[in-house]
């Protein structure tokens, strides 16, 4: 994408379809839309692509434990299924790792909790020969927003992200600042501004 291009993401609800649909416009232009169906439990149960006028649909089955947590998902795709997440939790039912599987890498999320709120999420990915390398760390505040954030390549640092922000008098953050150290292209290695993201909410 054209650092001059604009892309703007619609997100639609049917309450009683159990839906979320979202739009994405490139240029005024629909690129590629996504529908999502929940089950009771907000699990989603199928996901329909279309890109370019071509549809893709995947329906997911569930696995719980004893205390009805997840433990396995199963993707179907054109009649076939597939091991697509495994979960496991600490001793307090709290999600410490999650494994996405696919056809030739696998990705592993890992859970820090500090006074029962989440605190960092380490991102890697495995090879077919099991060797792992770190993607991402990220830290987070008392809310749950990233403010720091570290970006790997093979095992290198390549650029780090520190996030500020302002919220609104219901403690949702409306405006997001963020400043990145790129360790690569930039010899000073010093945060410099990257962008502003803003977001207008409505409650109902």
């Amino acid at each position: 994408m054209d650092s001059d291009d604009k892309e703007v993401t619609k997100t639609s609800y049917n309450s009683k379809l159990n839906t979320k649909t979202n739009e994405v416009f490139r240029n005024d232009k629909l690129i590629y839309t996504t529908e999502e169906t929940f089950d009771d439990n907000k699990n989603i149960i199928k996901v329909i692509q279309n890109v370019a006028g071509e549809s893709l649909t995947v329906k997911y089955k569930y696995m719980f434990n004893k205390n009805n947590k997840i433990i396995k998902v199963i993707a179907e795709t054109n009649g076939n299924e597939e091991l697509f997440k495994t979960y496991t939790y600490d001793d307090q039912g709290r999600e410490i790792e999650v494994i996405k599987f696919g056809p030739h890498l696998n990705y592993k999320t890992t859970t820090t909790y500090l006074n029962n709120r989440i605190l960092r999420i380490l991102k890697t990915r495995i090879t077919k020969g099991l060797t792992e390398y770190v993607e991402s760390d990220i830290s987070y505040d008392h809310y749950y927003n990233p403010i720091s954030q570290k970006v790997y390549n093979e095992k290198k640092l390549i650029n780090e992200h520190k996030m500020t922000y302002s919220f609104n008098k219901k403690g949702d953050w409306i405006t997001k600042t963020v400043v990145t150290k790129d360790y690569i292209w930039d010899a000073g290695k010093e945060f410099k501004p990257n962008y502003t993201e803003t977001r207008k909410i409505k409650y109902w």
